[in-house]
């Protein structure tokens, strides 16, 4: 699998200015020249009754209480930094869709890749399972697999680990774009929910591919709001 070639979509907000630059030297670095930076829907740009025309807060129950969850979510209405970074996501999964690609990477604007991501891509992903939906190469707050093994790389697992890059497949953005029509929860829950929901294939990968900006030299634009 050829990352260049891929459809690449980040998910990035038009007033965070700090953060475009240095992630266009990082798509630079590595070569991949045909990024499409979703600009639309940023929070500053939701109107006013945002909670009653992109909400659906009866969602809730199906979709944030889960029954892998230790202690599910408690209920809330998203702010409008959350539901922006949600609509984001999914106009990435709608431009997917208009290409005939059946895989796309989604990212969001502060992804920092590994110094190797150029080699470590295509070796890494010549492993990868027949079935895929999901493979998240990014990791928040620590997350790893339990029993990492010597030499394995895809890890199955139900829940995301953050969504600063993820592969996507066709079969799962069609999934979520239309899914998240209308919606109640932050982008990985909602993930988690459709994972589960359809039964996608989704994998952590080991060793990662990158980390996220906002968990080292940038502070989280979500902070407090989700």
């Amino acid at each position: 699998m050829n990352y260049t070639e891929l459809p690449f979509y980040i998910c990035h907000c038009k007033k965070l200015h700090e953060r475009k630059e240095p992630l266009q030297k990082e798509l630079d670095r590595v070569d991949i020249t045909n990024a499409t930076w979703i600009l639309d829907f940023d929070a500053d740009e939701l109107p006013d009754n945002y909670n009653e025309t992109i909400l659906d807060i009866s969602l809730w129950e199906d979709r944030m209480q889960l029954p892998m969850y230790p202690s599910p979510p408690r209920f809330r209405t998203l702010s409008k930094p959350v539901a922006s970074l949600v609509m984001k996501h999914r106009e990435s999964y709608r431009k997917f869709l208009e290409t005939d690609s059946e895989y796309a990477l989604i990212s969001e604007d502060d992804t920092i890749f590994d110094d190797d991501f150029s080699t470590m891509f295509p070796s890494i992903m010549s492993d990868m399972p027949s079935e895929v939906d999901i493979v998240h190469m990014c990791a928040a707050s620590g997350l790893f697999p339990s029993g990492i093994v010597n030499h394995q790389k895809f890890y199955p697992h139900p829940l995301t680990r953050g969504t600063g890059l993820y592969l996507l497949s066709r079969k799962a953005a069609e999934i979520m774009s239309d899914g998240l029509d209308r919606f109640c929860g932050p982008i990985d829950f909602e993930i988690n929910y459709f994972v589960n929901k359809y039964g996608l294939h989704s994998f952590w990968l080991h060793p990662l591919l990158a980390v996220q900006g906002s968990e080292t030299i940038y502070g989280s634009s979500l902070e407090g709001i989700r």
